[in-house]
């Protein structure tokens, strides 16, 4: 049984790198224990949570405690284990067929050259006529859809008919694939009227794991008697036939084998991307809203802003604060809250239509919609539409002080990126702009002219 080391896939960086973003992404507190409860790895003090197994093919390597955000680390886990699982089982069995392969070439120089099971028994036949006197000779294989015996080869000095050769025999071949032990008979004085005179024969099995697939048989019409010395030979050439065949089947195996892998491996890689791009979206995503996090944002915002100073082209962002949150999940309740944030979110991501545009939750009940290429009469209707839309929902907010729905306050900046200027220049102004919409009493749009 293939079994992953949880402990020590804590030990490479790439996982624990792995983990450590899903957790800045998520913004839990975690904790993760192996299969016996002892802990790996934690990123602060343990609290209560719920506790979450990660396995593999039905197997507990481990568990993960936190809140419900953390259930998807706990699957990612469990996914990436299984990952691991299954590499290395497909590591170890690619290397056994190739150990499998590379005995089978070194038994003997001739036969292991042969491909197929006809070059094999061609081969052994001439081979095993050079040192032992024949007169005729046969590789019987048996078919193993069937169970019947096939010649696959056969030679006679007197080119006798085929059929006929060597019946003498059939006696002697049954007993030998019966049995799986060679036979040396000499002075054979049972001979049918319709076959050819047999003196002697030797039958030795052609064996496979201890299966016998088949026997060589070598007979003399001449009344020569074959010695033990020729029983050790011919035993000897047979036992590397055999391997030979073996690896004969073995290749055409290895042919659905590579084709099968090579599907498999294309699975594995197509399962990666997935896994990648799933890591990527939980690393770029807010969890609640599914819009750009506050790390996207500030990476997204950084490589506009050099983009957009070189082409001396204009940028605008817009920050979006909802008017008396606090309030409103406090008379509806989180639930409701975190509704009303998806809600928002939604709103916001429809009233921009350009794919260069971006909405991100910049933190708590607040957004912000970064605008390349848009100048402050552009970002102003933007903020001017968000602003009706979001007033538009009508969820109902009986906490607030300026209406009987959710409304938001909207501060737009705009200017000309300059590389010795950091995004906070940008990012200060629409903060101020937020601050004087609610300074002129919320559920309104102020633009910071720079």
């Amino acid at each position: 049984m293939i079994h992953v080391s949880f402990k020590k896939l804590f030990k490479k960086k790439e996982f624990i790198s792995v983990v450590r973003t899903l957790v800045e992404a998520l913004d839990v507190a975690i904790a993760i224990c192996d299969a016996d409860g002892g802990k790996i790895w934690s990123n602060g003090p343990e609290t209560p949570g719920h506790q979450y197994t990660i396995a593999t093919d039905n197997r507990i390597v481990g568990y993960l405690t936190g809140p419900a955000a953390a259930e998807s680390i706990a699957q990612t886990l469990s996914y990436l284990v299984q990952s691991e699982l299954e590499k290395k089982s497909l590591a170890l069995d690619t290397l056994d067929k190739y150990e499998e392969i590379n005995f089978l070439y070194d038994i003997s120089t001739k036969l292991a050259s042969c491909v197929s099971v006809d070059a094999v028994a061609q081969a052994t036949i001439e081979e095993a006529r050079k040192p032992i006197a024949t007169t005729c000779m046969s590789v019987i294989l048996r078919d193993r859809d069937c169970d019947q015996l096939q010649t696959i080869a056969f030679w006679s000095i007197d080119a006798c008919d085929r059929d006929r050769s060597c019946h003498a025999c059939d006696r002697i071949i049954q007993k030998v694939l019966a049995s799986g032990q060679a036979e040396i008979i000499n002075n054979i004085d049972v001979i049918e009227a319709d076959s050819p005179i047999v003196y002697a024969t030797i039958c030795a099995p052609l064996k496979i794991q201890e299966q016998t697939i088949g026997v060589v048989n070598i007979c003399n019409s001449q009344p020569v008697p074959y010695t033990a010395q020729d029983l050790k030979l011919f035993t000897a050439l047979t036992s590397q036939a055999a391997a030979a065949i073996d690896n004969a089947l073995l290749y055409d195996r290895l042919k659905d084998y590579a084709q099968t892998l090579e599907m498999r491996v294309a699975q594995r890689t197509a399962d990666l991307e997935k896994a990648n791009f799933e890591l990527h979206r939980l690393a770029t995503l807010d969890g609640l809203t599914q819009v750009a996090n506050r790390r996207q944002f500030d990476s997204y915002l950084d490589k506009e802003w050099r983009r957009l100073s070189r082409e001396k082209q204009v940028i605008s962002l817009v920050f979006c604060d909802i008017d008396y949150f606090k309030p409103y999940n406090d008379t509806y309740g989180h639930l409701a809250g975190d509704r009303c944030l998806r809600l928002i979110a939604q709103t916001l991501q429809k009233a921009v239509n350009r794919p260069a545009d971006l909405v991100a939750r910049y933190g708590g009940e607040e957004f912000a919609v970064i605008l390349p290429n848009t100048n402050s009469q552009g970002a102003w209707q933007v903020a001017k539409t968000i602003h009706t839309q979001v007033e538009g929902l009508n969820i109902a907010h009986a906490a607030s002080k300026v209406s009987d729905r959710v409304t938001a306050s909207l501060g737009v900046a705009s200017m000309i990126p300059h590389l010795r200027l950091a995004p906070n220049v940008l990012i200060n102004a629409a903060d101020r702009a937020v601050y004087e919409a609610k300074r002129r009493g919320r559920n309104c749009v102020y633009r910071e002219v720079l």
